[in-house]
């Protein structure tokens, strides 16, 4: 499996200074750069060496999507896909969990028609440029809708889209009480993963964490996944040691 990190351009020159395979930068901060900014986040990638295999931050905490028109989204999404393509990008997480926040007095059979409406845009948009999307179930702590994966697995079906999946955040499936016996039926849809240590300081995995971590690289072994992982973490002390610290805990995972 490649194993790659969640970061901007500041972290990527130390991540490849440490060995990681890609990096998963952010589709609303690539979305906010005009041509010159872009550019020159084209060249910093590039020095690097990596490529931006994934992205996460789909939207911007400012929208809110069920006020957003379908004329938007698609030229949103057009433009933004095409960058991340031209960075290498493959995989798009749509988490976002203010953006799908459902509002007060909107209904939940509303909410799940219109963003599986957003998810075929999204899909069309990716699959257009040859990359995916994929939807992140998050805790309850942070979303009210989609937080656990049988749930994004539900709305994967319904979609029924060859470019949208699923990812699986095992912070979100720790914070939620899951198990995983529900990564039986993911099979197909499970496209990409995060991690962070399952404790509530959401920080990097260090040696310690090996007993705790071991059972979710032997869940995806067994299901045959071939997709990625990207840590998404508290970066303590800071994002270097951190980062040294947890390189040789995800040998763990380079085996699946």
């Amino acid at each position: 499996m490649r194993i790659g990190v969640c970061g901007g351009p500041a972290e990527w020159p130390i991540l490849a200074d440490l060995g990681y395979d890609f990096c998963e930068a952010n589709f609303s901060w690539l979305a906010s750069l005009d041509d010159a900014g872009f550019l020159s986040a084209r060249r910093k990638l590039a020095d690097t060496g990596l490529k931006a295999e994934c992205f996460n931050g789909f939207f911007d905490p400012q929208v809110c999507l069920y006020a957003c028109s379908d004329q938007w989204l698609m030229e949103y999404c057009k433009r933004t896909f095409s960058r991340a393509r031209a960075l290498g990008g493959d995989i798009a997480v749509i988490g976002s969990g203010h953006s799908r926040q459902i509002p007060d007095g909107m209904a939940l059979a509303d909410a799940e028609n219109r963003f599986a409406e957003i998810l075929a845009i999204a899909g069309d948009a990716a699959s257009e440029v040859g990359m995916r999307v994929v939807i992140e179930p998050l805790s309850r702590r942070d979303c009210n809708f989609i937080n656990t994966l049988p749930e994004s697995l539900s709305m994967c079906r319904r979609v029924n889209h060859p470019a949208v999946g699923t990812l699986l955040d095992f912070f979100h499936f720790y914070a939620n009480g899951e198990t995983l016996d529900e990564l039986d039926e993911a099979g197909p849809y499970l496209w990409h993963t995060h991690l962070a240590r399952p404790r509530p300081d959401r920080n990097a995995p260090d040696p310690a964490d090996i007993p705790a971590i071991t059972p979710y690289a032997q869940a995806l072994k067994r299901m045959g996944y071939s997709g990625r992982m990207s840590l998404e973490c508290i970066w303590q002390p800071d994002f270097r040691t951190a980062l040294s610290r947890a390189y040789p805990v995800m040998d763990l995972f380079r085996t699946v």
